[in-house]
């Protein structure tokens, strides 16, 4: 049994983009609200000419530049307090201009005992947002999101001591899209206090844009072995067409829905016993989602 919940977003860009996907569901609710914090910029952990990889425990989020746009997948799931899984809602559309991805820990929970359990669940502030402002710009998610995010976390983390999760990354929020007519990525890492009464710390996401380039948030090994990797490995998701094509072509001519369905496939592959195996303790689980945010043309 899950306890009450609360809410928490982020952010990125703007432009005249066409958006297509499909919608899944999650639950719960609170608020908490208020504050800022100091930020630090986070680097890839790892990258090759085309690969840049944040780590992560929990969950899968996977973007891909393309030429005529963006190729944006998740995975569909969360590990509560008391170690069971559930589905869990991470990618969502804003508008017409680009979309919201959640990778990590996507509800922060109470521990399982605790006479009233809170829930810092940020799949449904972001939710509540788009639902509120059906028609908003990227840039009005951007600095609205945030505001109620940074808040939410900073008072749900202050109030409760860390424990063993100190200073862990907790979850990630990234956004895609267009601003003033160019391709834009970026988002913020947030990691548990280190202490009790203390804010989240956070790493803003800046990287490049470039065509061809994917980026991995969360379990990185079954996305550089396909896209990279040349051992006898997840054959079977090596020949799949997606990915011969991807390997057969210039990923900087690839677009939104060819870099889909490598993204489909790299999601598959990393759920699949080879790639459980592959990734170590983490936790990828379908449902997985997929949308393609293309430059519209005028």
């Amino acid at each position: 049994m899950r306890g009450p919940a609360s809410p928490l977003a982020l952010f990125c860009s703007s432009r005249s983009a066409i958006i297509s996907g499909d919608t899944t569901n999650h639950m719960n609710r609170t608020i908490i609200f208020l504050s800022c914090v100091a930020a630090l910029f986070a680097q890839p952990h790892s990258q090759s000419r085309h690969l840049r990889q944040f780590g992560g425990k929990t969950g899968l989020v996977l973007i891909a530049s393309a030429r005529d746009g963006w190729a944006v997948a998740t995975d569909g799931a969360q590990v509560n307090a008391d170690g069971t899984i559930s589905r869990a809602e991470k990618l969502f559309r804003i508008g017409k201009d680009g979309a919201v991805a959640i990778a990590g820990s996507v509800s922060i929970q109470d521990p399982v005992g605790r006479p009233v359990r809170e829930e810092l669940d940020v799949p449904e502030i972001v939710r509540t947002w788009i639902n509120s402002h059906p028609e908003a710009s990227l840039d009005s998610a951007i600095r609205e999101i945030t505001e109620q995010v940074s808040g939410d976390a900073s008072k749900f983390f202050s109030a409760r001591d860390p424990g063993k999760h100190a200073g862990e990354h907790s979850f990630t929020l990234i956004f895609v899209g267009y601003a003033n007519q160019k391709p834009v990525i970026t988002g913020t890492r947030y990691f548990a206090p280190v202490a009790k009464g203390k804010p989240p710390r956070v790493e803003r996401i800046t990287v490049s844009a470039d065509p061809g380039l994917v980026f991995v948030f969360g379990p990185g090994a079954v996305a550089a072995e396909l896209l990279d990797g040349n051992s006898p490995s997840l054959k079977k998701f090596k020949a799949s067409s997606a990915i011969a094509n991807y390997k057969a072509s210039s990923p900087k001519s690839l677009t939104a829905e060819q870099f889909s369905a490598v993204l489909a496939t790299i999601l598959d592959a990393t759920e699949s016993a080879t790639g459980k195996a592959l990734s170590g303790k983490n936790t990828v689980a379908a449902p997985n989602k997929v949308v393609t945010i293309t430059f519209a043309l005028k």
